[in-house]
């Protein structure tokens, strides 16, 4: 996606994301699955020109490393204060 090109990619990976702001296809595990959803992205110009196009836009938005630093910086003050620590160097 950061290369602005659709993906396809299976409902087992758990990224909802994807399909939610239409940067790509997720499909079932299966052959045939694969083979109707490159069809449909090599088929339409458009489409796969969106689908890039927004993907670019999800990685940008949501994925940055400063993004993804400050989501972690939170989550381990959220633990911290949860338990109650006062001094993490042991």
């Amino acid at each position: 996606m950061s290369y602005s090109k659709p993906v396809i990619i299976s409902d087992a990976c758990g990224f909802p994301e994807v399909e939610m702001n239409e940067a790509g296809i997720i499909i079932r595990p299966t052959v045939k699955s694969l083979s109707s959803a490159l069809e449909k992205i090599i088929q339409d110009e458009r489409l796969r020109k969106k689908m890039g196009t927004n993907g670019f836009k999800l990685v940008k938005s949501q994925y940055n490393w400063d993004i993804i630093a400050e989501k972690m910086i939170n989550e381990y003050l959220k633990i911290i204060r949860k338990h109650n620590i006062e001094n993490i160097r042991n």
